[in-house]
């Protein structure tokens, strides 16, 4: 039968340090002692062996008298050489911990200490610890949800882009060169647009005749680039300009350059570089100075094409822009889709 001294006492936790007190296992000034003692451990903490166990012993963490003796247990092996014929250490830092056991053994200062702490750890520590769990518990199912709600969204633009990407012909893995490459077909899909104009003729003639019955006079200027495109197609620029066949075509060979150096062949959409870079160099517009009064400003380009000049070439070749079709270069087919919004708008 076990006796008496080592039998079981039921005490609750908020009552343990009390307890403890009244029933004089510990003094009731330990709160002194135990200040000494936290200067003591503060002081050897700052004189540790470079040891991993140490330092995750140490980091973080509340020093108490359990960790004191862990400590121990782990200088008896990196100070064992320190270890006389007596069995006691000269190391200083073993003789700083096994005084501050001691001290923590004297009165019973650590049970004190450990009831103290494990009523903290139950009325606050450990709750505290509940609700952040609760709270990690509901943004793990709540991220959980928005990881599926955007899974099914990128599907859905992924099925759209590749429906869109079929759309225009084109598989969708390395965008750039494919819709590049789109371009090459751009020559013929102009011839075919300008062959198939010609069945608005009969409605262009009857636009014709019906506005010069209304106005009493003939005029060449309206419905001019639909009329250039029935007469002679998808000709050059150069012809619509100065209303001659050059005599040779010379055809530049554009190409895109692309920002980077070698596209990635995935399904993901590179969109580039939508923001300007802030470190750009601007122009200082207020060193420009206009001379002559009464004289236009030339802005430049403002054009889809590089410019076109007016001036023709004695040469009678056509290059850059002037070699171009009229559906190719941007005025001109700006034109011609003003002229057929014309017709087909038209009610007599």
């Amino acid at each position: 039968m076990m006796s008496e001294e080592y039998l079981p006492i039921d005490i609750h936790f908020n009552k343990l340090l009390d307890w403890l007190i009244n029933r004089r296992h510990c003094k009731q000034q330990w709160q002194k002692d135990a200040l000494i003692v936290r200067e003591k451990i503060n002081s050897a903490i700052q004189d540790m062996p470079e040891v991993d166990s140490v330092t995750k012993l140490l980091q973080g963490t509340y020093i108490n008298y359990f960790h004191c003796i862990k400590i121990i247990e782990i200088l008896k092996e990196t100070e064992k050489e320190t270890k006389n014929i007596f069995g006691r250490y000269s190391s200083q830092r073993m003789k700083d911990w096994q005084e501050i056991v001691s001290l923590y053994e004297k009165d019973n200062l650590y049970l004190a200490e450990a009831a103290q702490l494990l009523a903290r750890n139950v009325n606050y520590d450990i709750p505290s610890l509940k609700k952040k769990l609760s709270k990690l518990r509901q943004n793990q199912k709540e991220f959980a949800k928005k990881e599926s709600d955007y899974a099914g969204i990128s599907s859905e633009r992924m099925n759209k882009f590749k429906i869109e990407t079929k759309k225009i012909g084109i598989e969708g893995r390395k965008l750039k060169t494919e819709l590049t490459a789109l371009s090459n077909d751009l020559p013929q899909k102009f011839n075919e647009i300008a062959s198939e104009v010609k069945e608005l003729k009969p409605a262009y003639e009857y636009y014709k005749n019906f506005t010069e019955f209304l106005s009493g006079e003939k005029s060449k200027d309206k419905l001019s680039m639909l009329r250039l495109i029935l007469e002679k197609g998808n000709c050059t620029v150069y012809e619509w300009k100065f209303n001659e066949i050059p005599n040779s075509i010379e055809i530049s060979d554009e190409t895109i350059a692309f920002d980077d150096e070698e596209e990635k062949d995935t399904e993901e959409i590179d969109w580039g570089n939508i923001n300007e870079d802030p470190s750009a160099e601007t122009i200082d517009f207020s060193a420009i100075t206009i001379e002559g009064g009464g004289q236009e400003i030339d802005y430049g380009d403002n054009n889809d094409s590089k410019g076109i000049e007016t001036i023709k070439s004695e040469e009678g070749v056509a290059r850059g822009c002037f070699a171009r079709g009229v559906l190719d270069y941007g005025d001109s087919r700006n034109l011609f889709l003003n002229d057929i919004y014309e017709v087909c708008n038209f009610k007599s």
